[in-house]
């Protein structure tokens, strides 16, 4: 009996595994059929892992061997428009996708102690906690750990007083509707229209890498990627640093891969070598013979393109909600959907991740993004790791970011109560 296909030696055997492409015929909730991926450990931590704007699962199917070793079952589910999930109204887009999400982990017959959100994910982790308790295990009593990798901040407009220039306000609707099929030539437009407000192009990145990163958001700058064989060094140790003031519970940090265990980075840090040029175009090769139309809804709704806002003021009437839905759900005795600024016993652990050459969010939209975020330090424990070298599409390719991040799904388990850090994990 021959050897089993690997990422390496046979991307195409290596991809037909049926996990990779698993369905549910009929979604109860909608009526439509969804396409996934069920991948990693099957023994693992169950972890729903919700996709940025490329919105495929085969964006994800790189995570397979690292989930492996750590122990992880990654679930990524397409969104409509794209793999088997027929186009939808872009209003209904948000609500339709987690109502299949909930349809696929109820059919898997699981329940979820962790997300996991990259770029516009952040919408869709959002409506979960805010709409579907039901898909955890202890509903929201307590929460389940969030985990946000370049989350997308939303555009402010020119009269915010946190208001920062973006290549985006520039694109046309259509242009952005089709960018399934003209992503190169919005970068170019983009790129063109940025050069209006800084002089200098790495601001944006070369107009390809910056593309990727728009439609996938999981694929490293090509001025960073790895030699073959190469392996990311460790960042130094550091300090945690207060995020707010005493009492807040906040904490923003450069993400730091010797504090979550040196031995176990060491012992894992060969899982980061390079994979060979092919994996990845045949995971590009597949996305693209797929339906795939409903990437630029995705990006419509990132730059609240759409007919519902789905803008600056969607993120903090969000997080304003999700704050009283937690204290409504840990407490008696108190006005319902009222946050009363007092503490409930289980906030939501969000952990977020950062790259300061993000071109995708600038730092100043990191800065607001966190701002919002932390505005409720009684219902929601928020982390911050920055990678000063990382931008918007490497943080799940390279330790500081994957490798801290599954180490701490690792240790906490299928659990929603929190364990305290270990020495090693």
């Amino acid at each position: 009996m021959g050897k089993e296909p690997t990422a390496r030696t046979d991307p195409e055997g290596y991809l037909a595994n049926r996990n990779f492409s698993r369905r549910l015929a009929k979604c109860p909730r909608t009526g439509l059929p969804v396409s996934y991926a069920d991948f990693g450990d099957p023994d693992g931590v169950h972890v729903l892992y919700l996709l940025p704007s490329g919105c495929s699962r085969w964006l994800a199917t790189i995570q397979d061997p690292l989930a492996k070793r750590y122990g992880i079952r990654l679930i990524a589910i397409d969104r409509p428009g794209v793999g088997a999930i027929p186009m939808v109204p872009l209003k209904d887009r948000i609500r339709s996708s987690c109502e299949m999400m909930v349809s696929v982990i109820e059919d898997l017959g699981i329940k979820l102690a962790h997300m996991i959100a990259t770029s516009g994910g952040v919408y869709y982790a959002l409506y979960l906690l805010l709409h579907h308790p039901e898909a955890f295990i202890s509903s929201l009593n307590p929460p389940p750990f969030l985990y946000l990798v370049a989350p997308w901040s939303p555009l402010l407009p020119a009269s915010h007083p946190d208001y920062y220039s973006s290549a985006f306000t520039w694109l046309p609707d259509k242009l952005i509707e089709t960018s399934h099929l003209t992503v190169p030539h919005v970068m170019k437009v983009a790129n063109t229209a940025y050069s209006a407000w800084v002089s200098s192009s790495e601001a944006v990145g070369s107009t390809w890498s910056y593309a990727k990163s728009l439609w996938s958001g999981q694929v490293p700058t090509p001025q960073r990627e790895r030699q073959a064989n190469s392996i990311p060094a460790p960042l130094p140790d550091t300090p945690s640093l207060s995020a707010g003031q005493a009492g807040n519970e906040n904490v923003e940090q450069e993400s730091d891969v010797e504090s979550y265990g040196e031995a176990s980075f060491q012992y894992f840090s060969r899982l980061w070598k390079s994979y060979p040029a092919v994996f990845t175009d045949v995971i590009q090769a597949y996305f693209m013979a797929e339906n795939n139309g409903g990437v630029g809804q995705e990006h419509l709704l990132c730059l609240n393109r759409g007919p519902e806002n789905t803008g600056h003021e969607w993120l903090e009437n969000s997080v304003a909600d999700l704050a009283r839905v937690l204290a409504d759900a840990q407490s008696t005795g108190r006005r319902r959907n009222e946050d009363d600024g007092l503490p409930i016993p289980r906030p939501l652990n969000v952990h977020i991740w950062w790259g300061w050459e993000d071109g995708m969010v600038p730092r100043q939209g990191q800065l607001w993004f966190n701002k919002v975020i932390q505005s409720h330090p009684k219902k929601l424990r928020v982390e911050v790791h920055n990678v000063p070298d990382g931008d918007h599409g490497d943080l799940m390719m390279r330790p500081e970011g994957v490798h801290v991040l599954y180490s701490l799904i690792r240790h906490q388990g299928q659990s929603t109560i929190k364990k305290e850090k270990e020495a090693d994990l």
